[in-house]
């Protein structure tokens, strides 16, 4: 599934650099849509290959991950996140455990 999802990816987003009008871009934005769903196909398989005690850390892991490397950080933001952020949330179980430790 993730094989092709990433192959999917390489190809709609290779194409792109190509595409002549915007037509042609929203069309392979949409076929992109379709034919991928990459950060889905990884969610699934952490979660019905970590075992049920570690699956809640290693979901959080993931999602926090997604959305810090979307939000294009300098290296020390990234550094920051990945010694501090992490280590903390991979502590806690309960939601107010969360809050608290990033406060």
């Amino acid at each position: 599934m993730l094989l092709r999802a990433s192959l999917g990816m390489a190809v709609v987003i290779g194409c792109m650099g190509f595409a002549h009008n915007v037509y042609v871009l929203i069309g392979l934005r949409l076929l992109q849509g379709v034919i991928t769903g990459y950060s889905t196909a990884c969610t699934t398989l952490i979660a019905t290959q970590t075992d049920k005690q570690h699956s809640g850390w290693a979901l959080g892991v993931l999602s926090t991950a997604n959305t810090s490397g979307a939000l294009a950080m300098t290296k020390e933001e990234h550094d920051y996140v990945v010694k501090t952020i992490f280590p903390r949330l991979g502590k806690i179980r309960t939601a107010d455990a969360v809050i608290s430790a990033l406060q």
